[in-house]
């Protein structure tokens, strides 16, 4: 046997690796593990990339958005004079709620909406102390 030969034959039984540690064995194909791994970063990456999505969507723009839409809420449930300018909003002082916004006619008891970190109403308390 000569040499060349030789060196094709240990060649032909070990496995080589390229510089991204991917390992051939004999015929160029990829290890199984390898390839497992390779394919779970890829589900993981896109499960990441989707609850980021997910995330932004369930995060609320800005106080303005939020007070504007429970003052629209406001004027749709109580009808006749109320308006939005009626509706003014301060920070909440309870854990996990975010603002509370007061809507007050001219005449008669306000009622107040408690919002949450995702800008979802979680409470409401009329002026005469009933709770929904």
């Amino acid at each position: 046997m000569m040499a060349t030969d030789m060196v094709i034959v240990m060649m032909a039984r070990c496995s080589v690796e390229d510089a991204w540690g991917v390992r051939f064995d004999r015929g160029g194909e990829v290890s199984t593990a390898r390839l497992q791994y390779a394919m779970l970063a890829a589900v993981v990456l896109a499960l990441m990339a989707l609850a980021l999505l997910l995330g932004k969507r369930a995060v609320t723009g800005s106080e303005t958005e939020v007070i504007e839409r429970v003052a629209q809420r406001y004027v749709a449930e109580a009808g006749g004079t109320a308006r939005q300018q009626d509706c003014a909003a301060r920070p909440a002082q309870s854990a996990g709620l975010w603002l509370v916004v007061t809507c007050r006619p001219a005449t008669g008891p306000g009622i107040e909406y408690f919002i949450d970190r995702f800008g979802r109403v979680v409470h409401v308390e009329d002026g005469r102390g009933d709770a929904t």
